[in-house]
C-alpha cells in the first residue's frame, strides 16, 4: 500500500478509538491520499 502521512493519520486514529469500542466490532478506514507526491522528499528511502 503506498499511503501518505495523512492516511497515517487516519489510521493512527483508529487504532486509538479500537480499544474504546465493543468487542467484535469493526472498522473501516479510508486512506485519504496516495505516496506518490512524497517520492522527491525521499521519505520511502
Amino acid at each position: 500500500i503506498l499511503a501518505g502521512t495523512s492516511s497515517g493519520a487516519a489510521i493512527s486514529a483508529a487504532r486509538k478509538a479500537a480499544p474504546k469500542a465493543p468487542e467484535g466490532s469493526n472498522f473501516v478506514v479510508v486512506l485519504p491520499d496516495r505516496g506518490d507526491r512524497y517520492f522527491s522528499k525521499h521519505i520511502y528511502a
